[in-house]
């Protein structure tokens, strides 16, 4: 969500336990807030953390970008920086999150065999290269590539358990996703989404003129 007022806007984001906030005025400055849900503890920011650019969470976490294109994590006992640079993007799955670099590399952090469950942990494929876009599920994580298309990798309970993308899926411009689903938005302003249907994945919705989509990794 965007809030915007005449000097001042605010990107929020419901979390797992919370709500986190990056606020902008017209000076530039960047700050973070966060409003508790069931555990408090963990939506206390580190602190002097400033200059945050965006935010996301995961179960029991947070992340943050800072316009640096640094950033840092954190839950309550604990407070990291993510040792990476030239961050353009950020995305939280359940227990993993993405990095999009400015080169068009994608880095992943977290996961491994307690986070992917029963399904085989698969990382990042090999060559991924020219990121537009990430999107981080439950267990599996979704790409946008500069040519349009699509991909995804990790585990969904669906099908053989390995995400994928649809065949022949392409001129996308923007990607999402959720429990155990995936959307996609296409340049002609249609939606395809697949994956397990309980999580609002189908084969596409019949949608048309929509110029935005968004999905959420811990609930359905």
């Amino acid at each position: 969500m965007v809030l915007r007022g005449r000097n001042l806007f605010i990107r929020s984001l419901l979390v797992a336990s919370g709500i986190l906030a990056t606020s902008c005025d017209s000076s530039f400055g960047f700050n973070i807030a966060a409003w508790p849900g069931e555990d408090a503890s963990v939506w206390v920011p580190p602190l002097n953390l400033t200059n945050v650019l965006a935010v996301s969470g995961g179960d029991g976490y947070a992340m943050a970008l800072r316009v640096d294109g640094t950033a840092v994590y954190w839950r309550s006992s604990s407070y990291g920086e993510s040792g990476l640079t030239n961050i353009v993007g950020i995305a939280s799955g359940w227990c993993h999150d993405l990095a999009l670099k400015s080169d068009g590399s994608v880095a992943e952090l977290g996961g491994g065999s307690t986070c992917w469950g029963s399904g085989s942990y698969t990382t990042i494929p090999s060559g991924l290269s020219d990121a537009t876009a990430i999107a981080a599920g439950l267990r599996h994580s979704l790409v946008l590539k500069a040519d349009g298309m699509c991909v995804s990798w990790g585990w969904m309970s669906v099908g053989s358990g390995t995400a994928y993308v649809p065949d022949g899926l392409s001129n996308v411009v923007a990607v999402a996703a959720g429990m155990d689903m995936s959307a996609a938005l296409k340049s002609d302003g249609t939606l395809v989404n697949w994956g397990f249907a309980d999580s609002g994945g189908t084969s596409g919705n019949g949608l048309t003129g929509i110029s935005a989509i968004a999905a959420s990794a811990l609930a359905q």
